[in-house]
């Protein structure tokens, strides 16, 4: 688990890499997450400290400690008040605060809590604000800034894309179908954004689409699947509720011919449409001219 310390040198290196407008809609959305989480805690603790349940809320105390730290980072004249508030939210149980900071230690040291949990995927935010406004060009400039805030901030603070797509149908009044399609498209990219940066900064050249097999799965995803890629030649999502993944390879590395053949029959099996070797959906929205060319793909696969 990252500390908060090693949280706050992420988000350096991740806005350094934005543009002043996605910086903005990063900070925003930090913001609203810490103001989130602090609003929920108070309502939550004085219940969950009388059951006994004050470990269920760790997640939260964790992502709020990190949150603090970076807006402390970038208001400096707010620091005290935010760390009147942090303090004034771990005193609102019915235990002491010196237990409760016993129980945090024990928290961070992992005793029954998941690797990930009060992880703030700040790599991922830095696509979603920077990204999701331009993939909702079609809609008006409010449209998608206030979108983009929401879906920012749902990566900040680990929604799921159900919860993101409640929150854009509420706050921008459009249909549950429209709202989800935006939620999965975008959090999904912003992931995957994130771990192909992660998998380049790590010197790996070539990216395998893994696509999902079943009624939904459309001609575009069927005619990549397995295949490798350069890392820029090629990102996902392909198209809006595209469910692919990239997963790294190298020509190094042994292949499978036998495996492979039967995975993609297994993604093929219900596809009844027509196999799309051109451009995906988002590649023609984003002005690409041609399809990528495969680095690789197995005689099985033809």
């Amino acid at each position: 688990m990252t500390t908060p310390q090693q949280f706050i040198s992420r988000f350096e290196a991740v806005t350094n890499q934005l543009e002043a407008s996605a910086s903005n809609t990063l900070n925003q959305a930090l913001d609203s997450a810490y103001k989130q989480i602090e609003a929920e805690l108070r309502k939550k603790y004085p219940a969950l400290a009388n059951s006994g349940s004050l470990m269920a809320t760790k997640d939260s105390i964790l992502r709020l400690e990190k949150l603090k730290n970076v807006l402390q980072l970038l208001n400096p004249q707010s620091s005290q008040q935010l760390q009147s508030e942090f303090q004034k939210i771990l005193q609102l149980t019915n235990e002491s605060g010196d237990t409760l900071a016993t129980q945090m230690t024990r928290a961070n040291a992992g005793e029954n809590w998941p690797v990930k949990s009060g992880e703030i995927p700040i790599e991922a935010a830095r696509f979603a604000a920077a990204n999701t406004v331009a993939h909702l060009n079609r809609y008006s400039s409010e449209f998608a800034s206030r979108a983009t805030a929401v879906v920012t901030q749902g990566v900040i603070q680990g929604w799921g894309t159900t919860k993101v797509a409640s929150l854009l149908r509420n706050q921008l009044g459009i249909t549950k179908g429209k709202a989800e399609v935006i939620a999965r498209t975008e959090v999904l990219s912003s992931f995957n954004q994130a771990v192909v940066a992660s998998y380049d900064n790590s010197g790996i050249e070539y990216v395998q689409i893994i696509a999902t097999g079943d009624l939904r799965t459309c001609g575009t995803c069927v005619a990549r699947n397995l295949k490798a890629y350069r890392i820029r030649d090629v990102s996902v999502p392909f198209h809006p509720r595209c469910r692919c993944t990239l997963m790294p390879w190298s020509p190094d590395w042994s292949q499978n011919d036998v495996w492979l053949k039967r995975f993609d029959q297994t993604v093929r099996s219900e596809f009844t449409g027509a196999i799309n070797n051109g451009l995906s959906a988002f590649e023609k929205m984003n002005g690409v001219t041609s399809p990528p060319v495969a680095a690789w793909t197995s005689a099985e696969l033809e």
